[in-house]
């Protein structure tokens, strides 16, 4: 007997494929409908307990009581056990308090929530995956975080169904090992595995089968008569169908959703926030929370259901995930960063050239606008992206706690999340006009005051661990110019905090010395320092060092609007590194 709102087994074939559709893919429907009778044979389907059938049938029994299913729940200890466990784990419990006995879950949680927690307890018993194996594990995983992640999303949208979609989170993929199993050798050949993607899945299961895993689950699921809602979640749900679906289907889907991000190599962690807004309008610290949530959470919950899990390996494949994602984008931003700072380093004009100086400065900035066009829209496109995984990881950091290696792990993805965050920051300002507030100053006094302001204050540095010994070779008279100090001292702050690059990684031990010399035409500002030489056609990105070349174009920038220029060479002789900035002079 088939539960209100589910359909008989054909006519879910007909309708979640159709026969044309299942002839035009070359396979018979005789296929199917034999797959189907193995399937639902008496003796091959799995059969719940008789605890498990009459918690389904209270959900329909109005003269239902607590104290009958105390005493229903009670025939079995080792359910009470496991009951007891799952309620005062951190995933289910609402007290503060432990609750130790089944009347006293009753009275705090209500008839209808416990009963929902001993029938997925039951359920869980019912579904055909033995222990051991990597199909078993893969199963339970994606499970469990599908579960899990459907309760946590229902809690938030205040859902009545909050342990119904832990259900149905739980049997969403039930019907493939049942499918599974009762095919032949020959039939399962090119399965995609237990670990592939859903879509993958299907894809195999409707050309090579005529149906799908989730069919089978549908048919399953109104055969033991579970409630209509339940049955609903097996649907594969299409964005036109979202209008038409209770709300507890969207809930299930987006905890599919979920987990594949989690897990599945080929799917973004970051698509979920775009599904998550879609389906719930859910900003990305809500989501954040979910999710971090429900990896915190479902070791408890595994253990309450008697699933083994490795929790820690886990968690360090999601990080891995996240750790990717950031990756990701860093290359995705590499190429058009590379060709800013490319423009940036070109050489000035060769005297030989100066013929040609009008139309190539002309061509060079039409090309800096296309390329700062082309940089600023990518950079806008990682942002939302970026803002997103660095959310996630501070947010499993803090989760996660306890100072061991998958909080230093979390904590490392955030550092590099914030340092892309700076280079987000870096581009924008780049790619800001500077327009310095020019008027009269002395270029010696400028550079005097940095010096004191860098020695009283180490917190202040321009380089990440620390300064190296700097020597200051400064002129005992004005070096008068027209400029902006302000301007000027933050640039040269950028020019010794990419200096500290260059001598990376041991460059507190190193000096870098600071020479200012002027004639009437030009001061002349050069910090030569021992460490690698710049290379003028390296990769923006290589080594992570992008920050310090970005705020190197930012400081020529500085200079070329004070009509003078910034060049980074080899020091004589190939040894060490040359940086020579040339301001104009003020005249007399």
């Amino acid at each position: 007997m088939l539960a209100p709102g589910t359909q008989p087994a054909g006519r879910a074939i007909i309708d979640r494929g159709g026969v044309a559709q299942t002839l035009a893919m070359g396979v018979t429907l005789d296929k199917s409908q034999q797959i189907i009778k193995r399937i639902m044979a008496q003796g091959s389907l799995p059969s719940l307990s008789a605890i498990a059938l009459r918690l389904i049938q209270m959900a329909s029994d109005d003269a239902a009581s607590t104290a009958e299913l105390a005493a229903l729940i009670s025939q079995d200890p080792g359910l009470t056990t496991r009951l007891l466990r799952m309620v005062n784990s951190p995933a289910f419990r609402r007290l503060d308090r432990e609750i130790t006995g089944i009347g006293k879950a009753l009275s705090f949680l209500g008839l209808r929530e416990v009963r929902i927690m001993a029938l997925s307890l039951s359920l869980r018993d019912t579904l055909p995956v033995k222990k051991g194996g990597q199909d078993y594990y893969l199963f339970w995983r994606s499970s469990m975080h599908r579960a899990v992640l459907a309760r946590e999303v229902a809690r938030r949208l205040a859902l009545n169904e909050v342990e119904e979609a832990f259900v149905a989170g739980l049997v969403q993929e039930m019907g493939l090992p049942l499918l599974l199993r009762s095919l032949t050798a020959e039939e399962a050949q090119g399965f995609p595995g237990m670990g592939a993607s859903l879509k993958r899945q299907l894809k195999w299961e409707r050309q090579a089968l005529g149906l799908d895993h989730r069919q089978v689950g549908s048919m399953v699921l109104g055969h033991w008569g579970l409630p209509a809602v339940l049955v609903e979640c097996q649907q594969i749900l299409s964005e036109g169908d979202r209008d038409k679906v209770p709300l507890l289907v969207e809930v299930c889907d987006f905890a599919h959703r979920g987990t594949e991000a989690f897990f599945m190599p080929e799917i973004h962690l970051t698509d979920i926030y775009q599904v998550a807004w879609r389906y719930f309008g859910f900003d990305d610290e809500t989501v954040n929370y979910l999710l971090a949530t429900t990896l915190v959470y479902v070791g408890e919950a595994a253990s309450a259901l008697d699933v083994e899990l490795n929790r820690e390996a886990d968690l360090l494949e999601v990080m891995e995930k996240a750790n990717n994602a950031l990756s990701r984008l860093s290359s995705q931003l590499a190429p058009h960063l590379q060709a800013a700072l490319a423009g940036e380093q070109a050489p000035p004009p060769t005297p030989a050239r100066r013929g040609q100086e009008e139309q190539e400065a002309s061509d060079r900035r039409l090309k800096d606008e296309a390329v700062a066009q082309t940089l600023d829209a990518v950079a806008h496109e990682i942002r939302n992206p970026l803002m997103s995984v660095g959310g996630f990881a501070r947010r499993l950091a803090k989760q996660v706690g306890g100072g061991g290696h998958l909080q230093r792990y979390a904590e490392v993805i955030v550092a590099e999340a914030a340092r892309l965050d700076k280079v987000l920051a870096d581009i924008n300002r780049l790619l800001t006009p500077y327009r310095p507030a020019l008027g009269a100053m002395d270029l010696a006094q400028c550079l005097q005051d940095l010096a004191r302001s860098l020695e009283a204050s180490e917190d202040d540095s321009p380089c990440e661990d620390g300064l190296p010994q700097l020597k200051w070779h400064l002129p005992p008279v004005p070096v008068p110019m027209r400029g902006d100090p302000q301007g000027l001292t933050m640039a040269l702050r950028q020019i010794i905090g990419y200096c500290c690059h260059l001598m990376h990684p041991d460059h507190t031990k190193g000096m870098l010395h600071v020479h200012l010399q002027a004639n009437p035409q030009e001061a002349v500002i050069s910090l030569l320092g021992q460490g690698q030489p710049p290379d003028q056609g390296q990769d923006a990105l290589a080594e992570r060092s992008f920050g310090p070349a970005l705020a190197l174009a930012q400081a020529r920038r500085v200079m070329e609007a004070h009509g003078g220029g910034l060049v980074a060479a080899p020091a004589a002789g190939g040894k060490g590194f040359l940086l020579t900035v040339r301001l104009p002079q003020a005249q007399g």
